[in-house]
């Protein structure tokens, strides 16, 4: 997803199940079948459990 005008993420309309959050700003549309490319946002990723129902905030911090 990309960012809006404000520094704010609004995900609408996903079941419920276990997610994992990046970011990251050097990502292109081609590294989405990239399993390489995917991997390595595996490794900076953290997990995001979203229950039935359920409204939920999350930080996440930019590092660099």
């Amino acid at each position: 997803m990309r960012p809006a005008r404000t520094p704010r993420y609004i995900f609408r309309g996903l079941p419920a199940g276990d997610y994992r959050v990046a970011v990251t700003t050097d990502l292109v549309t081609g590294d989405l079948q990239d399993v390489s490319a995917l991997e390595r946002l595996l490794t900076i990723s953290t997990p995001l459990s979203i229950a039935e129902a359920e409204k939920k905030t999350f930080d996440i911090k930019i590092a660099g």
